[in-house]
């Protein structure tokens, strides 16, 4: 039998940690969806738990943020992000894959412009 649950309040005392993705579920890529917002921010002002942000995007966890700022997403529904970009360099840099490596896309951005 699958029981699903309602809302995030449904779910908010079975979990410590909420792995939230951010495409659809907390903004369309312009605007937040204020329901959300306001189910992230009670879950962390009741102290239940973390909120982590996932998304896909290949950009370091710092551009993600001011994206957010910038649409209007409240840094107070949410704790860290957790990018699919950082995740990348993060394998390359920890010796998980290969020295020899092929990049396919946009070229790598320097520190400075991060």
């Amino acid at each position: 039998m699958c029981i699903r649950d309602r809302s995030l309040e449904d779910l908010s005392n079975k979990y410590t940690t909420l792995f939230v993705d951010l495409w659809g579920c907390l903004h369309d890529g312009y605007t937040p969806f204020e329901e959300a917002v306001i189910a992230l921010q009670k879950y962390r002002s009741n102290g239940l738990g973390s909120i982590v942000l996932l998304t896909n995007s290949p950009r370091p966890r710092n551009s993600v943020e001011r994206q957010l700022d910038k649409i209007g997403v409240p840094k107070d529904c949410w704790d860290t992000i957790a990018t699919s970009g950082d995740s990348a360099r993060a394998a390359m840099f920890d010796g998980v894959v290969k020295e020899k490596i092929f990049h396919l896309g946009m070229r790598f951005m320097q520190r400075s412009e991060q």
